[in-house]
């Protein structure tokens, strides 16, 4: 299947080609390049959608794309991420017609939590980040989601500040989707919406 995602953040319009060939692999789709948009991952979903419809969905067509992935941020939401994420599921739906197989999917709650997800990717560039053992067991097992990951990651860089795209493709560059999930669930539901057979069952355990 065709597929593409479709996000706002330039860590992941720059980072997540570099799990192209595990996704490919665990799920048998066939990845095209990002797309990136410029929304608010908070603002109203018929926002959202139209600015999806009017912006990308000619692109899309002309690409030929038969799946769409929607990445959002939760930030600082209370509500559901599934709830979040079936309201503006429908209003894209309602914008963009059915001709593609639109799904959404929230970080919880930013992309940095699915970077801090594999320790073993951070541990592997000792002259960037510092892991200390405090700070690994803020992480695992499975509490990536749950933690300031931007304060983490700024507070075990090493140098210059964290830089939101270079460092982006530093944590995923010897990155493991498999370590990942176990640490984040929200990474295994993004699995498990690709069709990972892994998270076919379902994604709120390791």
């Amino acid at each position: 299947m065709r597929t593409v995602f479709i996000t706002e953040g330039e860590g992941e319009y720059a980072a997540l080609p570099l799990l192209k060939h595990q996704i490919q692999e665990r799920t048998g789709i066939h990845l095209i390049p990002p797309m990136r948009i410029t929304i608010q991952p908070d603002g109203p979903a018929t926002k959202i959608g139209r600015s999806i419809k009017q912006k990308l969905l000619p692109t899309l067509m002309a690409k030929q794309v038969e799946k769409a992935v929607v990445l959002l941020d939760r930030e600082m939401r209370g509500d559901c991420p599934g709830e979040i994420a079936i309201e503006v599921l429908a209003a894209v739906r309602s914008l963009c017609g059915t001709g593609i197989d639109f799904t959404v999917v929230l970080k919880d709650r930013c992309f940095e939590n699915w970077l801090v997800a594999d320790v073993q990717s951070l541990k592997a560039q000792p002259g960037r980040f510092r892991v200390s053992n405090a700070a690994e067991r803020k992480i695992s097992p499975n509490k990536a989601d749950s933690i300031d990951a931007q304060r983490l990651l700024s507070s075990i860089v090493i140098g210059r500040d964290f830089q939101k795209v270079e460092d982006a493709k530093n944590c995923l560059k010897n990155a493991s989707l498999d370590r990942m999930a176990q640490n984040s669930r929200s990474v295994r539901h993004f699995l498990h919406v690709l069709g990972d057979p892994t998270y076919s069952d379902g994604c709120r355990n390791p």
